[in-house]
């Protein structure tokens, strides 16, 4: 029986016809972009992944690692897991501050380790600041807070994961062909249009 896969990616499943959801390595490359150039090509970065043993995490990490390792001005200092979770996140950030007070900036992974990692910034006094992914309702007020370090953080266009994965599986029931990938986009929210995410 055909299977569409749709958010999370199964690629080995044998039956897999086609992927819907989220390109994470193109989301994680805008996270990066918007941190290189709010440091204006310049600084000490890190990133807090999720578990590595899942696809959407090594994506999301592959896209903005790779971008800060090919810009010559931007240091890569950490690279840590806090399991997507928010309280490890709180954890994982005291430890990078512990070694790297100087930190400019933070890519997390997931909102909710960002969240954590926001407790942990404010709590240090520190000025670091954090671009989280998913734009969870929690994370995208702290964009628009200015007594958050979160600046930014990446949506997922979780309309069109429905919309294209009915359309993907009505194709396949037809006999069309659906391209395997199927990408339903992302955009980076920040202060200029946060409110469009909280309507």
């Amino acid at each position: 029986m055909p299977v569409i896969v749709f958010d999370s990616d199964a690629p080995d499943f044998t039956d897999r016809v086609a992927f819907v959801g989220t390109n994470n390595i193109i989301g994680s490359r805008l996270a990066a972009e918007y941190i290189i150039k709010r440091l204006n090509g310049k600084g000490k970065v890190a990133i807090m992944m999720g578990i590595m043993g899942h696809q959407t995490a090594r994506e999301r990490l592959e896209g903005a690692e790779k971008l800060f390792n090919e810009t010559p001005g931007i240091e890569l200092v950490a690279k840590n897991s806090a399991n997507w979770e928010r309280a490890q996140g709180m954890n994982v950030m005291d430890d990078i501050l512990s070694t790297n007070p100087d930190l400019d900036a933070i890519f997390c992974c997931n909102d909710l380790m960002a969240m954590g990692a926001a407790e942990a910034v404010l709590a240090a006094g520190a000025k670091t600041f954090i671009v989280g992914f998913d734009a969870n309702d929690e994370a995208v007020r702290a964009v628009v807070d200015p007594n958050s370090p979160i600046a930014a953080t990446v949506a997922q266009n979780t309309h069109n994961i429905g919309k294209f994965t009915v359309e993907a599986a009505y194709k396949t029931f037809m006999g069309e062909k659906v391209e395997p990938h199927i990408d339903t986009g992302t955009e980076l929210v920040t202060v200029e249009n946060a409110a469009d995410y909280l309507k």
